[in-house]
């Protein structure tokens, strides 16, 4: 199982020190390879009061009425005109202590009574968040019929994300759960990518390999067991480890269990 996670945390409202998203697993052993990516820096706001950072402590600034302890947080980043003619650097807020910041390394060059930009992210389509359903009918009990004897006959398509590590002959095979088949394979329904290269592979880490090319084969599409195999040079090798992102249609889909607790 995968679920989405954000570094730090967000404050109420703003979406404070979001700085990365990432992956991780339920069966995370310590070694299983993450996703992770940026999160963009979309907002930016001047903060009150004029700033200073000395040459002697190029990681430390002075305000000059500024209002440090209500525009800022720890781990902000803000941005700084100390590079080379007044280019902008990025650094991160690492303390606040009244009328001065400690910032997470040294700038450049050393500024007097400059002007300091915050950068956050802001969290967008935030009404967006149920993940219920209308049912087409009000007060439906269950979707058991006597049609079919009582089991169930829904059916739903899901995305899941497989692990895997190729074999000596640079083959690879992922199995579905229990009531799961693979769909059928495409480029748009399937994401492939090469985490770590393997031996005699011509991929490297980070390439993603296009399923629709007619030297890779893959079966087992309508079964619970896919197989994906390339026909001349292998881009995986041997001890490949890969990240398959599939397209999978579960029948038989079970109800969950629920106890009204008053």
């Amino acid at each position: 199982m995968l679920g989405l996670g954000i570094t730090d945390h967000i404050t109420e409202g703003s979406a404070a020190v979001a700085i990365e998203d990432y992956l991780w697993s339920s069966t995370d052993s310590g070694t299983d390879p993450h996703f992770t990516s940026d999160v963009v820096l979309e907002t930016s706001t001047t903060i009150a009061g004029l700033n200073t950072i000395l040459n002697g402590d190029k990681d430390a600034v002075q305000g000059f009425q500024t209002d440090f302890g209500t525009e800022l947080e720890v781990g902000d980043i803000i941005s700084i005109p100390s590079g080379s003619n007044g280019a902008l650097e990025e650094r991160r807020v690492d303390s606040i202590s009244g009328q001065t910041l400690d910032l997470s390394a040294d700038v450049t060059n050393a500024v007097s009574s400059v002007s300091f930009v915050r950068k956050r992210a802001s969290l967008r389509d935030q009404n967006k968040n149920v993940l219920l359903r209308k049912l087409q009918k009000n007060t439906i009990k269950t979707l058991k019929t006597e049609l079919n004897n009582g089991v169930s006959d829904s059916s739903v398509v899901i995305r899941r994300s497989f692990v895997g590590q190729s074999n000596s002959s640079g083959e690879l095979s992922f199995a579905a759960g229990a009531n799961e088949t693979f769909n059928a394979v495409s480029n748009t329904d399937y994401v492939i990518t090469v985490l770590t290269a393997g031996t005699g592979g011509t991929a490297v880490a980070g390439d993603k390999i296009d399923l629709e090319n007619s030297d890779i084969t893959v079966t087992g599409a309508g079964t619970g067991s896919l197989q994906i195999e390339d026909n001349t040079d292998s881009p995986f090798g041997d001890g490949a480890t890969v990240r398959l992102i599939s397209t999978i249609t579960r029948t038989t889909v079970q109800e969950k269990s629920k106890t009204r607790s008053r």
